[in-house]
């Protein structure tokens, strides 16, 4: 289960830009966390803008991590509209 989370973990992070990947990266992923004033100073931006940068990378994760395949997605949706219509549930499965 555990390798599972980190194969979804690292491919969401290859989803990422550059940026944001190295901003999760230096803020989470090493021995030496950098602060965000830090992370500010490297960039040239304020330290606020780091922040936003790295919440909007981790909810991409979470959404990424997250996600089912797409074919499951597809016919769940599908079934969830058939239902809400009206539609008789034996012919949900064709």
């Amino acid at each position: 289960m555990d390798d599972d989370v980190t194969d979804k973990v690292a491919h969401a992070m290859s989803q990422l830009d550059a940026r944001s990947q190295a901003v999760l990266r230096a803020r989470w992923m090493t021995d030496q966390k950098a602060t965000l004033h830090e992370l500010a100073d490297q960039y040239g931006v304020s330290a606020e803008r780091i922040r936003q940068i790295e919440a909007n990378a981790i909810k991409k994760l979470r959404k990424l991590v997250s996600r089912k395949k797409p074919d499951r997605f597809l016919e769940h949706d599908r079934v969830q509209f058939r239902v809400r219509s009206g539609v008789a549930r034996n012919r949900l499965r064709s």
